[in-house]
């Protein structure tokens, strides 16, 4: 069972990045080792998906089959969400 509680705002929030969005993702296997294993493969897609979207990264955590970001986005969110079509 997994618990969410809201997230607490940053001390000084940006007027540049006014959005801020908590990502989860975990992978089927609860074993696997992907994302730690390809660690280069997954900074390089974040670092493309920050110059297709306007966002930064405030805390991170990347563990063998699960990832949490917290991200701040700036300026119109709406057109990085027409972007990313799965």
């Amino acid at each position: 069972m997994t618990y969410h509680m809201p997230l607490p705002l940053p001390a000084r929030k940006s007027p540049d990045y006014p959005c801020h969005v908590a990502i989860t993702l975990r992978l089927t296997d609860g074993r696997s080792d992907l994302l730690v294993r390809h660690i280069r493969l997954l900074r390089d897609c974040v670092a493309l998906s920050q110059r297709r979207c306007d966002f930064v990264i405030q805390a991170a955590a990347v563990l063998p089959a699960e990832m949490h970001l917290l991200c701040a986005f700036g300026g119109d969110i709406t057109a990085c969400e027409a972007q990313s079509v799965l």
